[in-house]
């Protein structure tokens, strides 16, 4: 008890020495999500969550408020992703838990209690890509998806090898080894599964469905989840269009990276790519 205690005495110390203080008439709220003491541990064991501590009564909030606000914006429509701010002077548990003594200052959570601190540029552009980086969110400033949300390059080629093989069976089954590499990877093996059984038509008809549902539905985490769907029919489209082309296979280093495209110039070398994947 004594030590949070002094801790606390020593968090009041430094904010009020460190920040240069603004009117109380003067202050302002944010529309950011307020998280709480008892909260937080709770949202950070399950969430990808970035908490901006602050004091509203410096003059660096007044700076930083629209920035973070963007980013709250930015990711309001991602279910896993979490955007908070804290205000020291409300939650003095977590602020002496975190050993948060100076603001302002951003802690990462990785789905754990157990944080990262932010260290980049305090710009909307620094804390997407540095969110994105971490998490599956594929967002871009202000809100929308990065064009290729719910993708992946190998299998966006397994893809191209699904239709030029003349088993594509085998290619499908081949493919289940791969849908850990995107959230939506088994949609990739759902609609091989489709297309195989009924046919090209399938792609249309599921496009125009989910564009329907777009227009009719309200509900914005399932229409993130559409909008990347809608992404991964579009390879099937293009892909079904090039497949007379040469196929290039993607060549990965040992943590799964893409170093290079190869491509196979003969019916023989593609046989023999897809049975080394």
């Amino acid at each position: 008890m004594r030590v949070h205690i002094i801790g606390l005495i020593l968090l009041g110390l430094c904010i009020s020495c460190v920040c240069k203080k603004v009117p109380e008439s003067k202050r302002t709220r944010t529309n950011c999500f307020q998280v709480s003491d008892d909260k937080l541990d709770k949202i950070a064991s399950t969430k990808y969550l970035l908490v901006f501590f602050y004091d509203s009564s410096t003059e660096y909030w007044e700076e930083l408020r629209e920035t973070y606000e963007t980013v709250c914006q930015t990711y309001k429509e991602e279910n896993e992703v979490v955007i908070a701010v804290a205000d020291l002077y409300e939650n003095t548990v977590i602020a002496s838990k975190y050993g948060v003594l100076s603001t302002p200052l951003f802690f990462f959570f990785d789905k754990s209690t157990e944080p990262t601190t932010f260290v980049g540029e305090k710009t909307p552009r620094s804390f997407v890509e540095y969110i994105n980086a971490r998490s599956n969110a594929e967002r871009v400033v202000g809100g929308g998806l990065l064009p290729g949300a719910g993708r992946h390059i190998m299998l966006d080629t397994l893809v191209k090898i699904f239709y030029k093989s003349p088993t594509p069976n085998q290619v499908i089954a081949g493919s289940q080894a791969h849908t850990h590499r995107t959230p939506l990877g088994s949609y990739y093996i759902e609609v091989m599964k489709a297309v195989h059984e009924k046919g090209q038509s399938y792609v249309t008809q599921e496009i125009e469905n989910l564009l329907e549902k777009l227009e009719s539905d309200d509900n914005k985490a399932k229409n993130t989840i559409r909008r990347r769907k809608i992404n991964i029919l579009r390879v099937f489209e293009e892909e079904y269009k090039n497949k007379d082309i040469p196929l290039e296979i993607p060549e990965e280093d040992d943590k799964g990276r893409v170093i290079k495209n190869v491509r196979s110039n003969s019916a023989d070398n593609d046989h023999k790519k897809r049975d080394e994947l």
